[in-house]
């Protein structure tokens, strides 16, 4: 019998089991993803407000970005779960679902500034 679309998946191949030193190592890497993932909005976001512009921001790019978390987010939650099996993905989830929030804001800040001009001593910032 083949694999089915959104089938359960097993935790871990018994081909290649991993060691608890992996494990945490991948747990903690993943952390710190969420966490730089999560903060890689805070400058454009805190730009855009000193400026109170959004001069040179690629709109197309936020919303691609945001559609991708969004799917992502989906993805992992349209598929029937045990908690041991959400746990170790927590991170990325929160990580890709979190950023979304950063992406509309700064699209929020797109339709705001969008028509402002920056002052000239903070465009080079």
């Amino acid at each position: 019998e083949g694999r089915m679309l959104l089938a359960p998946m097993e935790p871990e191949c018994e081909a290649f089991p991993i060691s608890e030193w992996e494990r945490t190592a991948g747990r903690v890497l993943g952390w710190v993803s969420a966490v730089v993932y999560l903060s890689s909005r805070v400058p454009q976001i805190i730009k855009n407000h000193k400026r109170k512009s959004v001069q040179g921001l690629s709109i197309v790019m936020f919303l691609c970005a945001f559609l991708g978390n969004v799917t992502y987010g989906m993805s992992i939650f349209l598929r029937p779960m045990s908690w041991e099996y959400f746990f170790p993905k927590l991170p990325w989830v929160i990580g890709s679902i979190g950023t979304c929030g950063f992406d509309f804001f700064i699209v929020t800040q797109f339709f705001m500034f969008k028509n402002s001009k920056p002052d000239i001593s903070e465009v080079f910032e």
